[in-house]
């Protein structure tokens, strides 16, 4: 199975509400990339547009080796694209290379657990 598709599956499974059907105009499952380290993960841009003035929402979700949900950042801004183990954002980067940030920008790093329990 190609690893967006098993991304996206294993997201689903998880049963994490991040949004209902009928509640936004359109989504958007961007793959980012992995790094590199020992504890390897996957990184994608997870974009809802919703509302009469088409807002978005961005998430970035975070996956593991096995390709397992483990959590995500809400409410980013301009997401630009994911290098060498480095997230570049409009207000500059986050690096990824030696673990997962606790926060990035003003968003905190959310486990999947805390998310499923704070919907």
């Amino acid at each position: 199975m190609p690893l967006v598709q098993s991304l996206w599956q294993n997201l689903q499974a998880t049963k994490v509400p991040l949004w209902a059907k009928g509640e936004f105009h359109d989504q958007e499952f961007k793959y980012l990339g992995s790094t590199q380290s020992s504890k390897s993960v996957h990184l994608v841009l997870f974009t809802t547009t919703w509302g009469s003035s088409c807002r978005t929402t961005n998430r970035l979700l975070v996956f593991d080796q096995s390709n397992q949900f483990i959590g995500m950042y809400s409410h980013l801004n301009t997401v630009k694209g994911f290098e060498q183990g480095r997230l570049a954002l409009e207000s500059g980067f986050a690096e990824f290379q030696s673990g997962i940030p606790g926060k990035i920008d003003s968003s905190s790093f959310e486990s999947a657990e805390s998310v499923r329990l704070g919907y």
